[in-house]
């Protein structure tokens, strides 16, 4: 890759920031695969996540999902779950060359990104925050990809996508970019010393 024309493109969880371990924090008696399956599938979590659901109703419906009749206790017990970004992540987002264009590309909420930005300042370093709640676009549709190109007015190839799921990784990778599974920080800063020194 060129550097002076290279784009840095990061997922936020599971690269950025540590999920966690979501079921046990919330008090849910599932395994954590199991919460995941719910989530990632669940209508309602995405309607929430591309801004079409206000919180307490997108909190309302996630817990008849899960099999939560008291919505009030779920609604308090959801806050537990913090996303918060992994040691030593701000440090590598702050040492990254400056001839790089730095964006993020995430499927968030509004709920999980206050947490994350209420404890940092790191982002506005970036030039770009993709985020799906503001967006409306939510990966791995191509759109979500094309509006980064778009966006910074680069080939696909410029641009150096770091996610930690396979299957957004192939999707960016099918419309051009030069896509990579990180899973964690040390993970991302290998590919990009990888990639563009």
């Amino acid at each position: 890759m060129n550097k002076e024309n290279s784009v840095l493109l990061f997922d936020l969880g599971g690269v950025l920031a540590d999920l966690g371990e979501p079921a046990k924090a919330i008090g849910l008696e599932l395994t954590e695969e199991e919460f995941w399956q719910t989530w990632l599938n669940s209508v309602s979590v995405h309607a929430f996540e591309q801004g079409e659901l206000e919180t307490p109703e997108f909190l309302s419906r996630i817990a008849t999902e899960f099999g939560q009749a008291d919505v009030g206790d779920f609604e308090r017990r959801f806050q537990a779950w913090q996303l918060r970004l992994f040691p030593g992540a701000e440090t590598a987002l702050r040492s990254l060359p400056e001839d790089c264009r730095v964006a993020l590309l995430s499927n968030t909420n509004e709920v999980h990104w206050e947490q994350v930005v209420g404890a940092t300042d790191v982002f506005s370093i970036f030039d770009r925050l993709f985020l799906s709640f503001e967006t409306g676009l939510y990966k791995p549709v191509a759109e979500s990809f094309e509006q980064v190109v778009a966006h910074f007015d680069c080939n696909p190839g410029d641009v150096l996508f770091l996610d930690d799921s396979l299957r957004n990784v192939n999707a960016a990778s099918e419309q051009g970019l030069n896509a990579h599974v990180a899973r964690g920080i040390h993970e991302a800063r290998a590919i990009i010393a990888r990639e563009i020194g």
